[in-house]
C-alpha cells in the first residue's frame, strides 16, 4: 500500500506543479506513526489506513485506487475553498 500512495503523491503533485505553473509549497504529506498512515493535503486530512473511505469497487471488498480517491477528495476541498470570501 504504501508504495501505492508513492506513486499517487507524485502523480498529484507533479499535475499540481505543471498546472500552477511551478508552484512548489502545495504538498501532499504522509505520516505514519508505524502503524497507520495520513495523507494530508495543506494540513487537511485526506485519508488514513485506519478510516479507509475509498469506495468498493466489487463484493470482494477490493478498494478503488488510492490515486482516484486521493484527487477527488483534493477537488472537493479546492471547491470549498473557492467558495472563501476575504
Amino acid at each position: 500500500m504504501i508504495k501505492e500512495i508513492e506513486e499517487a503523491i507524485l502523480n498529484i503533485e507533479q499535475d499540481i506543479f505543471d498546472s500552477t505553473e511551478g508552484i512548489e509549497y502545495l504538498n501532499i504529506t504522509v505520516t505514519s506513526n508505524g502503524f497507520a498512515q495520513i495523507v494530508e493535503f495543506i494540513g487537511v486530512q485526506l485519508w488514513n489506513s485506519e478510516d479507509d473511505m475509498r469506495e468498493d469497487i466489487n463484493d470482494d471488498g477490493d478498494k478503488e485506487p488510492i490515486e482516484v480517491y486521493l484527487r477527488r477528495e483534493i477537488r472537493k476541498l479546492l471547491g470549498v475553498f473557492s467558495k472563501i470570501k476575504v
